[in-house]
């Protein structure tokens, strides 16, 4: 949940398929919006002195602003599970991580904070490894939360990766607890929009 300008707390139900208000200085609910049935509202967030939150509609695959009567607003179409959600303090940027990278490389997207216009895509590549105790090949997946750096100069993104170029059917190499899943940290530059591999722990 996350709090507006007009001291209201918003928190999402995902699996009622609500959003709550609530007042910030007594805790009373001052409104229960039910969404349409699949949305699964999940991360949610404001920017600073802004009153309609941003929420991730992770059922219908959108990132939408919803107004205090339920009203939604600016929509985007995010694909894959829509996740991960951060903000820039004036509100100027959104950064949405859709949660399954399936057969293609996992990708953090920017929204234009004004209209919810998909600004940049930024793919996090494939790791090529090598595989050792300390190190692995594979592809970032089940992206889940993303912050902005307190500089924001960088976003951070957290998930596993999955070594797909591992295997019998891969490379002849069997998989092993070293060399199948590892969890991981992506960093986002955004200045350049980029995610390099060195920026990675």
């Amino acid at each position: 949940g996350a709090g507006d300008a007009q001291d209201r707390v918003w928190g999402t139900g995902r699996d009622a398929e609500r959003v709550g208000v609530l007042d910030g200085t007594n805790g009373a609910t001052l409104a229960d919006l039910a969404l349409d049935h699949g949305a699964a509202p999940g991360s949610l967030v404001l920017a600073e002195g802004a009153i309609d939150p941003i929420v991730c509609l992770e059922g219908e695959e959108r990132v939408v602003r919803l107004a205090f009567d339920g009203t939604i607003g600016d929509s985007a179409d995010v694909g894959r599970m829509p996740r991960g959600l951060a903000i820039t303090g004036d509100g100027a940027c959104i950064f949405v991580t859709p949660f399954l990278a399936g057969g293609s490389p996992a990708r953090v997207l920017e929204l234009d904070g004004a209209t919810l216009a998909v600004a940049r895509d930024v793919e996090l590549a494939d790791d090529p490894g090598p595989d050792t105790a300390a190190s692995g090949r594979g592809r970032p997946n089940y992206l889940g939360s993303i912050a902005i750096t307190p500089d924001g100069h960088s976003a951070l993104v957290a998930s596993k990766k999955d070594n797909v170029a591992r295997g019998g059917w891969r490379d002849g190499l069997d998989l092993d607890f070293e060399s199948t899943v590892r969890t991981i940290v992506s960093r986002v530059d955004l200045g350049t929009g980029t995610a390099a591999l060195g920026g990675r722990v």
